[in-house]
């Protein structure tokens, strides 16, 4: 009623801390995986009933809209049911950001650990889907706790408590959905002749992409060629393989690596490619060439997107030919004996 200008004007509340920094876990890092993401907060204050839950995932997890989340906690005698369950919302930011929402319990549900809400409750996110290509991911943008009308709780952002941001991950190359196979033109020991690549694509090969193949160090030499080669695809098993790409070779001793135009199309997920190298010389005695060190699918900057190596995918490596003896140069001849010797 009396000095209304003179009232004090009110404090700023900034969000709350999490106790510690937000932890994350992936089921798996191979590229191109669909997996299990689990988060642990450790919550300053309650998520109260139908709040929300917001996560925004580094930029190069592309597309996380079909996820489903659950939680759990390490704290004794939580009961997940009685605290609600924890619904899908809405993604948001091309699909990076996941918006979950506590359900409505309203008696005793906000109990974790020390009976207030507060503590460390385990968030399990489900049908994610890992970058399609290898290394860094960087690092979570949003972890953020709001009540139900949508005022924030708890935060670690880009904008405050940067340091409480999970971690991001290191991502591996891909499997091949199909392990990768040499074939050879000639196994004559010493003959040279052509070798011929066939895999299935876990991940997409870009239109301006990487084929990298290490040869066996059995195998005498490789001849650079001196055209292009074609890489041929079959987007699903019942097609056929078609012209796909013009790819030049680059051959450095034994290795050899394949470089996109970028004139063509993307080869999709789970297609199958098919190239075949000229030139290849055999090592000069009968036995086995031994495994292909490595064979890989990488982006135009060189990093890996499906891999057979003895790093990543051992047991996808294309397998060993075996060399079989080889062809004399002319049909040996014997000479007569001389009936007076």
């Amino acid at each position: 009623t009396y000095h209304f200008n003179d009232r004090f004007a009110g404090l700023l509340v900034t969000p709350g801390l999490f106790g510690s920094r937000v932890g994350a876990e992936l089921s798996s890092r191979a590229a191109g995986d669909v997996v299990r993401a689990t988060l642990t907060l450790n919550l300053s204050n309650p998520i109260p009933p139908h709040g929300f839950l917001h996560i925004r995932f580094p930029a190069v997890f592309a597309n996380i809209s079909q996820a489903n989340a659950s939680w759990s906690s390490e704290s004794f005698g939580f009961d997940a049911t009685s605290f609600g369950a924890l619904s899908f919302v809405d993604a948001r930011s091309s699909e990076t950001t996941l918006v979950l929402r506590r359900a409505g319990a309203d008696s005793g549900a906000t109990d974790i650990g020390d009976r207030s809400g507060t503590g460390v409750i385990i968030v399990v996110i489900d049908n994610v889907m890992n970058p399609r290509f290898s290394g860094r991911t960087g690092i979570f943008q949003l972890v953020r706790t709001m009540d139900a009308n949508g005022t924030t709780i708890d935060e670690a952002s880009s904008a405050w408590s940067r340091e409480m941001r999970p971690h991001g991950f290191l991502i591996d190359p891909g499997d091949f959905t199909a392990g990768p196979v040499m074939s050879l033109s000639t196994i004559d020991a010493g003959a040279t002749g052509n070798v011929t690549l066939t895999a299935t694509l876990k991940n997409p090969l870009p239109s301006d992409g990487l084929i990298v193949i290490h040869f066996p160090h059995s195998f005498k030499s490789v001849t650079q060629p001196v055209s292009s080669i074609e890489l041929f695809a079959r987007e699903s098993s019942q097609g056929i393989f078609e012209p796909a790409h013009e790819m030049s070779a680059e051959v450095r001793g034994l290795n050899v690596t394949l470089t996109s135009n970028g004139a063509r199309r993307a080869i999709s997920a789970g297609g199958a490619i098919r190239l075949t190298l000229p030139g290849a010389m055999n090592m000069r005695h009968v036995g086995s060439t031994g495994v292909w060190p490595l064979i890989r699918t990488a982006l135009s900057n060189g990093t890996a997107i499906d891999e057979a190596s003895i790093e990543f995918n051992a047991g996808l490596r294309a397998p060993a030919v075996a060399i079989g003896p080889g062809r004399f140069a002319r049909a040996p001849s014997i000479a007569p004996l001389d009936p007076r010797a």
